[in-house]
């Protein structure tokens, strides 16, 4: 089977990459789609579940529980969506673009295990945060390739865009409201993974400083 273009990959297709693809590949692969901007690496967030010692993943390994601790981390997941979309319902925030638009992302080491877990969510969930409008961007601005609606779905039109540079720095000028629809429901939720992944290792360390949006 022909593999897709990159221009033409969609959210779930890049699920479907992280989770059986060679790694390296993949990271090659979002090296390319960063660069050529059809990708923006601010709308994945994740959280990473570190162990220093090898000798402590190979015990867990022959152990057999890690297909029971991934279920676990999974329904973990799908919870937080479910919580997610509440908290968007519950903010007002209109369409379903954002909404339909959550997905979980999951990476597993060489033994199969979960290692890695997050979100993606369609680009313009950043700026609903951040209280964002057409015409006040940020500092740094962004590009982007170009998604049409259509009555069969969104297609990717492959058209570069850009922030317009005259609207770089305005973002503070926006009169628009933050809405922090998905910070404080991780926040809330990371007791819960914290006690999952204790009760499967005490050896395992979570990482969460790529998980929130930055202001």
């Amino acid at each position: 089977m022909t593999r897709k273009a990159l221009d033409e990959y969609n959210s779930q297709d890049w699920v479907q990459a992280a989770l059986y693809m060679n790694k390296n590949e993949y990271n090659r692969m979002r090296r390319i789609a960063r660069r050529a901007g059809l990708i923006d690496s601010a709308n994945l967030h994740n959280i990473q579940m570190n162990t220093v010692s090898e000798i402590a993943q190979y015990e867990r390994a022959v152990s057999g529980g890690i297909d029971a601790f991934n279920k676990q981390l999974e329904e973990w997941q799908d919870e937080t969506i479910t919580a997610l979309r509440a908290n968007i319902r519950a903010l007002g925030i209109k369409g379903d673009e954002l909404y339909n638009s959550l997905i979980p992302t999951r990476r597993t080491n060489k033994y199969g295990e979960i290692n890695r877990l997050g979100f993606s969510f369609a680009r313009h969930g950043i700026f609903i945060y951040k209280g964002a409008r057409r015409g006040y961007g940020g500092r740094q601005g962004s590009r982007w390739s170009y998604r049409k609606k259509t009555k069969n779905g969104v297609i990717n039109t492959s058209i570069m865009r850009e922030t317009n540079r005259e609207s770089l720095g305005r973002l503070s000028q926006s009169r628009m409201p933050e809405r922090d629809w998905f910070n404080p429901v991780i926040e809330a939720r990371l007791q819960k993974l914290a006690d999952i992944c204790v009760n499967y290792s005490d050896t395992m360390i979570i990482d969460a400083t790529k998980i929130f949006i930055r202001r």
